[in-house]
């Protein structure tokens, strides 16, 4: 008895995995969907998931030809990663924590990339628009409630030029950033490595590597910081 409800369980599994993404062991399937993780979307999409540890989280794609990477060691619990269109890459590299977090890919050709052992506690991050791409560097640091997004997602243009003015720009989060809760980071803005930005701020310009940010519009505070997670 026990034997035939196995057989069913690997089954099941085996149907869920290969309906929209690849797993690589049956063992893997079923420990997958165990952990409360969901997948929906159609054939032609990968999902490698290279010894990661993922828990309560959903992949939904619409659309094909499309990759998520999680790397080892790497943790992720109560997210949401959705794709719309083709030949996107979401690559998340070794010994990061994202916890609560919305992934989000649009149009075409679209990259979210984050670096090693960095730790994310709460974000939507959004690469909207055909080609954009979104990267986090390694070490970085990021608190609840963020906001990262390269468009506005709707158009603005001049009445009289038809002239778009607001397109779409890829933004870089360098290595090592600490970006405080509540903090918003605009299409086409640059964070400096070893950065920080402070709570609250709408983040629409540049940051200088080793800066200190904060305010709405953010403005540069003062130069020449470093920052620990060590209290």
């Amino acid at each position: 008895m026990a034997s035939r409800h196995l057989l069913k369980r690997c089954a099941f599994a085996i149907k869920r995995a290969t309906s929209s993404v690849r797993l690589h062991h049956l063992l893997d399937a079923i420990v997958f969907r165990h952990q409360g993780n969901r997948v929906e979307g159609r054939r032609g999409n990968g999902l490698h998931l290279v010894g990661a540890d993922v828990w309560h989280t959903r992949f939904v794609f619409h659309g094909t030809g499309n990759q998520v990477w999680l790397a080892s060691d790497t943790e992720l619990r109560d997210c949401t990663i959705e794709v719309f269109g083709t030949g996107h890459e979401v690559r998340v590299g070794p010994r990061c924590r994202i916890l609560r977090t919305h992934i989000r890919l649009e149009d075409h050709g679209c990259q979210v990339l984050v670096g090693a052992h960095t730790s994310i506690e709460g974000a939507h991050l959004a690469a909207v628009e055909p080609t954009m791409r979104l990267t986090i560097g390694e070490g970085c640091m990021l608190s609840h409630d963020i906001d990262i997004r390269t468009s506005d997602s709707h158009a603005i243009y001049d009445a009289e030029t038809g002239t778009r003015l607001n397109p779409p720009a890829p933004v870089a989060v360098g290595p090592g950033v600490w970006i405080g809760a509540h903090v918003q980071v605009l299409k086409g803005v640059t964070l400096g490595a070893g950065s920080v930005v402070g709570t609250r701020s709408l983040v629409t310009r540049s940051v200088p590597p080793g800066s200190l940010a904060a305010g709405s519009p953010a403005s540069v505070l003062r130069e020449g910081v470093t920052w620990t997670r060590e209290r």
